[in-house]
Order: structure tokens, then C-alpha cells, then sequence
């Protein structure tokens, strides 16, 4: 799976305010993502509630995609 495919289920599911299925689904796809899997984890476990904000955040990564 594409690092852009795993980016958009993740957004989806903090979007539903799944946090925790996120933070899993990201685990489950950690050797997909490469170097983006500590980036992305950090945004998450750094995150304050605000689910925009976040999910801006993790799209960063990938360049605004």
C-alpha cells in the first residue's frame, strides 16, 4: 500500500473520530509508510483535540495530497 493510501484512510479515520484505529491502522502499515511513520505518529500522539488541525498536519507530510 502507497504511503498516500495509508495518509487517507488515517485522515478518515480521525476524521470519524477514530483516533485509536488510526494510531493501529498506521502500526499495521509502519514499514509502508518508511520515514514518514515517526512524523505521522508524533502528530498523533502530540494531538490536542483538534481534529482539523491534525489531520493538516499528517496531509503535511505527504505534501498537501
Amino acid at each position: 500500500m502507497k504511503p498516500e493510501e495509508i495518509l487517507e484512510r488515517v485522515k478518515a479515520m480521525i476524521g470519524d473520530g477514530n483516533l485509536e484505529k488510526a494510531k493501529n491502522f498506521m502500526e499495521e502499515h509502519k514499514e509502508d509508510l518508511g520515514g514518514y511513520y515517526d512524523q505521522a505518529k508524533e502528530f498523533i500522539e502530540g494531538h490536542d483535540g483538534d481534529v482539523d488541525s491534525l489531520v493538516n498536519k499528517v496531509k503535511g507530510l505527504f505534501g498537501g495530497k
